[in-house]
């Protein structure tokens, strides 16, 4: 008889760890790594477990096939007072989405759903992967008095 897995409960501090160990070792910086992990960790704390961990082996995957690139940085294309576009170069979405947040990007993030699904796929934000549906990115950009939609 196999154990019930339904009661197993991992501290979010050593799933933190774990996941940051398997950005690393797919090639992100310490802090990139610790980023994600974090941001996953905290989209499973927060309810939304459909942007949690579940997503480790699709960003991995994603990475393998090109779909995501490793320690890459937001670039400003363009900005006016009212709006800015922003290349996030196939980066991690919670990576570039932070960064922008903490620069004092203050815009409003808005993108065609292109299938449909309701969610911010690769390619539909610019070469942003995703900020998460239920992520602290995208709770910052609201908090920040900006959008998200």
């Amino acid at each position: 008889m196999s154990a019930d897995t339904s009661s197993y409960r991992i501290p979010a501090a050593d799933l933190r760890t774990f996941v940051a160990a398997v950005f690393r070792a797919t090639g992100s910086a310490n802090g990139e790594a610790r980023i994600v992990g974090d941001h996953l960790v905290d989209a499973n704390l927060a309810g939304h477990d459909s942007h949690g961990v579940i997503r480790v082996s699709k960003y991995v995957d994603w990475q393998a096939k090109g779909m995501v690139i490793a320690n890459r940085h937001a670039v400003v294309v363009r900005e006016t007072a009212c709006n800015a576009v922003i290349d996030g170069q196939f980066g991690y979405g919670q990576v570039v989405g932070d960064a922008l947040t903490q620069g004092g990007i203050s815009h409003a993030f808005i993108w065609k759903d292109a299938n449909g699904n309701g969610m911010s796929d690769p390619g539909e934000m610019r070469d942003l992967d995703t900020l998460g549906t239920g992520s602290s990115v995208a709770r910052s950009i609201n908090n920040a008095g900006t959008a998200v939609g």
